[in-house]
């Protein structure tokens, strides 16, 4: 950061006093005054008259408020006279004041002065440092970047703080206290602060800062120039209310060039660049001349060439003036761009798009802010736009042009790539999509369009901020995308060159959900079948049941169910209803043989579970599963141990066939804190609890109901006991 310590003006008289009221005798050497505000007190290095070194020694100190040189305070007030070389400061000594110490013996009489020792309220540095401020813009240096000036300063106290700004010319004088102010009443061009509260800590590190913004009273923006600061510290607390006054120079340039430079187009390098740092927001015109053209403004103080002094006759301008026609132009570049340095690039084409011919081209630059404020301005004692050359070098077989516009290759959301056809499942909650390009020839810069609609909303999201970085466009979401559906992304893969491609969308999921259906049961015309085979039917079915559950999930199912027979494919159709699948054959069958039911168990944001086949036959005689009872089933659960006191908590039951169980776990309020559903083979089986809710939570001590469901074969079953959970 480049930083200015700036000193005041000091408007005082001449050192002509002060000499006149020194004596014209030897003096002694390395006569200094220190002043320590945190001890109070002030010191200075004790005197020896050069003409009797045994004589004793006194010493005067003199003091004045305000910024004074040494023939002033001289004739100030006499504040200590004796033979110490320090002494506590008065209570009055407050604010901005000077001090000057003077020694004297019997035999010479007064013998040395010292030069004034002076202390600021308002200074750069915690304790007693220089007087002044630390000044610098927005952009960290002295350029005037953003249109921005802070000015930082510590004070010896809480303090009310004004600081004025008064146009360029505004006369000086010194007031009474000496301090440096404006000449008159003239009226500031902008009041930054006016008797405005800012702390203060004599000693310290306590810092303070105030921002002017280059603007007036009406917030226009004020024209160039070297401007006057005007800070009035006072303390309605204090002896001498006006602490300090002081005044500083500010350098308005609203907006310039600082930097300019050029990178030609050769055989390796596709790109030309025009590289440059603007001070201000503006809107910032690059013109491609022919070889060898000058440049000049126009009135609107944009750049443009000028026609050669030998034209043609019927080129279509007049020599020496400006040439708005491609006699002269080549390409025009304009860009919106905030304070900062940037490099644009060219690709060697004209107006038309064609590639020019190697050479070296001219090249100007001009810029202009919401304000109508110019970077140049000829008025202004500029000698003209700023412009250079920037070289093309082509071979014979150079192809100079890229036409291809960007493709895209591959996209992901939230870190997970999606399918570019879609039906790709996302978790929510992402904030980032990225696209990855790709071009057969070309810049690998790219300027994409990029826009995302979510579900149920009416068009496309705002609020979303697409960036670059080589082949890859990421655009970024104001804030989580949490709501679940099929979500659009739509973009226009576009390159700095303007290749442009056609509108391309991608549909994803988003859910929190990630687990599939499954399949927790099959009926075939309602008697229920084992999904590990070995079960027989009846001849003359025509349904199929197919019973979908899953531990979470949109309750929304788009899956598919087909069946097979001996001879082939049955024909038929099926529906969906809530979480079962109905096949209805087109016809009775009655084929004894193998069938096979195929299922494709997917849930509406793309969760997908494709089991095995599963089989069951068709013969004169039918077999069932074995059922058991529910006094059966309710005998076999245990829950243990119970009480229990450390996790976990363990459900043991058997089951005759494959089955849906669920299981609830209740407060004695009647508040569910905890839901499990799963299938369950046949046999005995084991489940834990590890005594959390569905927060992810540990539950507290007490009695809570246990609920299970069993729908096995058909049947459903349903026992409730009791657990206590003690630690």
């Amino acid at each position: 950061m480049s930083m200015k310590r700036i000193r005041f003006f000091a408007l005082a008289a001449g050192l002509a006093l002060a000499a006149a009221l020194l004596p014209a005798k030897a003096q002694a050497a390395d006569f200094t005054v220190t002043l320590a505000g945190v001890s109070n007190t002030i010191s200075w290095t004790a005197q020896v008259d050069p003409s009797s070194t045994t004589a004793p020694v006194t010493y005067y100190v003199y003091y004045k408020f305000g910024k004074f040189n040494q023939g002033d305070i001289l004739a100030g007030t006499l504040i200590y006279t004796g033979p110490s070389t320090s002494l506590t400061y008065p209570n009055h000594m407050q604010g901005t004041y000077c001090v000057v110490v003077r020694s004297s013996s019997p035999v010479s009489g007064i013998f040395n002065t010292s030069p004034e020792a002076c202390h600021s309220w308002l200074h750069k540095t915690g304790g007693l440092g220089d007087e002044g401020i630390i000044r610098v813009d927005g952009g960290g240096t002295q350029l005037g970047m953003n249109q921005q000036w802070y000015f930082t300063y510590f004070l010896d106290d809480d303090s009310l703080v004004t600081l004025n700004i008064y146009p360029p010319g505004t006369g000086l004088t010194t007031d009474t206290s000496g301090f440096s102010t404006v000449a008159g009443s003239p009226t500031p061009t902008k009041v930054v602060v006016s008797s405005t509260p800012r702390s203060g800590e004599l000693g310290g590190e306590v810092s303070n800062t105030e921002m002017w913004d280059s603007r007036d009273s009406a917030g226009q923006v004020v024209s160039n120039g070297l401007y006057i600061g005007q800070f009035i510290i006072t303390n309605p607390l204090s002896t001498q209310t006006t602490r300090y006054i002081g005044v500083f120079t500010i350098p308005v340039d609203v907006i310039r060039f600082t930097a300019f430079s050029t990178e030609g187009i050769s055989p390796t390098q596709s790109m030309g660049k025009i590289n440059y740092t603007i001070t201000g927001d503006a809107t910032v015109r690059i013109v491609v001349a022919k070889p060898g053209r000058l440049f000049t403004f126009d009135a609107n103080g944009d750049a443009y060439p000028l026609c050669p002094a030998a034209t043609p006759a019927g080129a279509g301008c007049i020599a020496s003036t400006i040439d708005v026609t491609t006699y002269s132009v080549v390409q025009t570049l304009t860009y919106n761009k905030r304070a900062g340095t940037y490099s644009e690039g060219w690709n060697g084409t004209d107006w038309a798009g064609a590639a020019v011919s190697s050479g070296i081209y001219s090249v100007g630059i001009s810029a202009r802010d919401g304000f109508g404020n110019q970077a140049l301005n000829l008025s202004g004692g500029n000698d003209g736009p700023v412009q250079g050359t920037i070289p093309v070098e082509r071979t014979a077989g150079q192809s100079a042009i890229d036409t291809t516009p960007p493709s895209v290759t591959a996209v992901s959301v939230g870190g997970t790539s999606i399918a570019l056809g879609g039906g790709t499942n996302v978790n929510t909650g992402f904030t980032s999509i990225v696209f990855t390009l790709n071009k057969s020839g070309g810049t690998g810069v790219n300027s994409s369009i990029v826009s995302l609609t979510t579900p149920n909303a009416s068009g496309a999201m705002p609020g979303g901020l697409v960036t670059t970085s080589g082949s890859q466009v990421t655009y970024s979401t104001a804030t989580p995308m949490n709501s679940t559906g099929t979500y659009t992304v739509t973009i226009i893969a576009k390159d700095t060159l303007g290749n442009m491609s056609s509108v391309n969308s991608y549909n994803f999921m988003g859910s929190t959900d990630t687990v599939a259906p499954q399949v927790g049961y099959i009926q075939v015309s309602g008697s229920s079948i084992s999904l590990v085979g070995a079960t027989s039917v009846a001849p003359g079915f025509t349904t199929v049941v197919v019973g979908l559950s899953k531990e979470s999930g949109t309750g929304v199912y788009v899956s598919t169910v087909a069946l097979s027979g001996p001879s082939g494919a049955v024909a038929g159709a099926f529906v969906i209803s809530s979480n079962t699948l109905t096949f209805t054959a087109s016809a009775a069958q009655n084929t004894v043989g193998t069938y096979q039911v195929t299922v494709q168990a997917r849930d509406s944001i793309g969760n997908v579970n494709n089991p095995a086949p599963y089989n069951f036959t068709v013969s004169a005689t039918a077999t069932s599963p074995t059922l058991q009872s529910e006094a059966a089933f309710k005998n076999s659960l245990k829950l243990y141990p119970n009480p229990v006191r450390t996790a976990p908590l363990n459900i043991e039951f058997t089951l005759m066939a494959q089955a849906v169980v669920e299981f609830d776990v209740f407060n004695i309020l009647g508040e569910r804190c905890f839901h499990q559903s799963a299938s369950y083979a046949a046999g005995v089986q084991t489940l834990t609890w590890n005594l959390v809710n569905d927060g992810a939570k540990t539950v507290g001590n007490g009695v809570y109901l246990f609920r299970i469901i069993n729908k096995e074969a058909g049947q459903t079953f349903k026992v409730i006991k009791k657990v206590m959970v003690l630690r």
